[in-house]
């Protein structure tokens, strides 16, 4: 029995809505109708019908029974996985998360249901895409939310899984060009980037346009600035053009428009294979379920 589709089915039954249970829980009303669906064929009884009014939901006298047996199930659950967690020790669930990013809202939530399940509390840190290495060998965190690239091979001890697609944009100062209608329009104009650690100016001009590519934008030129503060000012400003995730905060500056780009990039969540933390196991999990919808 899939503890997912448990979940949801408590959550659309608090609320007698599956329209607000999908707000609550990241996912589409059709996601929630399927899950409630295929709890309802694996029990054998209807869960749910709508009320003589037809306006809201009523649980059944079936889906009253299923609901209490569930919920006192998932309190003692509950309460077995926090004291296996006291047990294994920890008072924190350490996250590092690219900067730039406006936090995932569905790994945020976790982390909320994470401190009401545990009286966890998650830590938040950031690091730049080009320091991951650094971030994993550090062996200070617990999750670590990256791009899916090739060099995720190198880190054997670690196991990882897709947190979000998303969707990339070039970004442009408002009004620079008011009927420009399509990212290619700009393609005259130059790209802003900033210099990594140790990387040389040519080394950023190269990667710079090898990403640009990969998203079906072809740019004339490249501006290499000192670091990323440099390249969103210079953006701001029209100094240059720039290539991002559509939930990066540059993307979110209302001094900037966007075009969106042909593919997305893979966000995943890595953590340790070995791992022995039930609350981080949980949350993978969680992660897992969420994709799948």
């Amino acid at each position: 029995m899939n503890t997912s589709d448990i979940e949801v089915f408590l959550c659309a039954a608090d609320a007698l809505s599956f329209s607000k249970a999908a707000e609550e829980n990241f996912m589409s009303r059709q996601a929630v109708s399927r899950k409630v669906g295929a709890l309802e064929k694996e029990l054998g009884v209807s869960l749910f019908r709508r009320s003589q009014r037809g306006q809201r939901l009523v649980l059944t006298p079936e889906g009253q029974r299923y609901y209490d047996f569930f919920r006192v199930s998932q309190r003692r659950w509950e309460e077995l996985r926090a004291s296996i967690h006291t047990e294994v020790g920890g008072s924190l669930v350490q996250v590092a998360y690219l900067e730039g990013l406006d936090f995932l809202p569905s790994l945020q939530q976790i982390l909320r249901d994470v401190q009401d399940k545990y009286g966890m509390e998650g830590s938040l840190s950031t690091y730049d895409m080009h320091d991951l290495t650094e971030t994993v060998e550090s062996d200070k965190y617990d999750l670590i939310l990256a791009y899916d690239t090739p060099r995720l091979n190198l880190f054997r001890e670690y196991d990882h899984v897709v947190a979000g697609y998303i969707p990339m944009v070039l970004t442009v100062r408002k009004g620079l060009r008011p009927k420009a209608k399509r990212a290619s329009d700009f393609s005259d104009l130059p790209v802003a980037t900033w210099l990594r650690k140790d990387q040389t100016p040519e080394e950023a001009i190269r990667k710079c346009t090898e990403h640009c590519l990969d998203f079906g934008f072809r740019c004339s030129s490249v501006k290499v600035f000192p670091n990323r503060d440099t390249v969103r000012a210079a953006i701001e400003l029209g100094h240059g053009i720039g290539i991002c995730t559509e939930i990066d905060r540059l993307a979110q500056s209302s001094a900037v428009e966007t075009f969106p780009l042909r593919g997305h990039s893979t966000l995943v969540c890595l953590w340790r294979k070995n791992e022995r933390n039930p609350v981080v196991r949980s949350i993978v999990q969680d992660m897992k379920d969420n994709t799948k919808d």
